[in-house]
């Protein structure tokens, strides 16, 4: 399945896991600006250093995105208090580019792999996001406790690896969590301008807006 890289970090924007300074980078002017659709996602992302595009200046908005640059994306997302040690590698990952991004994030548990092995050229698909993204969220979905009267999909049947997680991240709503942390679900909420949230973020140099200012209703579609 095709996944749009400009649609993936609009996606990883919303994500509460930093704070972020007013003073951050300057957007960097990328040679095919024209052909972002996200433009704010990417250049809020751009400002804190979490993408940065291309060596020819490039940033390739429509180009599938790999499990690797995946990796490298959210793995910019952790704090100073996770260091990469040079140990816990996959078998097709320790001379690869983003094999330090890939032995944190894993280290974080935000991947897993395939038995011993990460697939780093693969494209990612939309289900491996949503799983990565809520385990970066420390969401823990079980389907035994979610809401009759949710958001579902045709294509997202009950027994696929992925129906949890993308029930998670398509349906906004509040939740309690057990002694084991399993999330039970309580009521489902009006989806959440993220137009708008993305534009908040870019007007305020990459700083959140108030919830008043860039919260809003509206439908989404992920």
């Amino acid at each position: 399945m095709k996944k749009f890289l400009s649609l993936v970090l609009a996606l990883v924007m919303t994500m509460s896991l930093v704070t972020i300074s007013a003073g951050a980078t300057e957007y960097k002017d990328l040679t095919d600006k024209d052909e972002i659709q996200y433009e704010e996602a990417v250049a809020v992302l751009n400002r804190i250093g979490v993408i940065t595009g291309y060596e020819d200046g490039s940033f390739k908005p429509n180009a599938n995105i790999t499990r690797a640059e995946f990796a490298a994306i959210a793995a910019r997302f952790l704090d100073d208090s996770h260091v990469d040690d040079g140990k816990g590698d996959f078998s097709d990952t320790a001379d690869h580019w983003a094999a330090s991004y890939i032995r944190l994030d894993a280290k974080a548990g935000w991947i897993n792999g395939n038995g011993n092995r990460f697939d780093p050229e693969d494209f990612i698909i939309r289900a491996q996001v949503m799983t990565i993204v809520n385990r970066m969220l420390d969401r823990t979905p079980d389907k035994d406790h979610m809401l009759p009267e949710m958001k579902k999909w045709a294509d997202n049947p009950e027994d696929a690896w992925y129906y949890e997680a993308v029930q998670e991240a398509a349906n906004e709503h509040d939740y309690n969590r057990d002694e084991v942390n399993v999330e039970t679900w309580t009521v489902l909420k009006e989806g959440t301008n993220w137009a708008a949230l993305e534009l908040g973020w870019a007007a305020n140099n990459g700083a959140p807006a108030s919830k008043a200012e860039d919260a809003g209703s509206g439908d989404t579609q992920s």
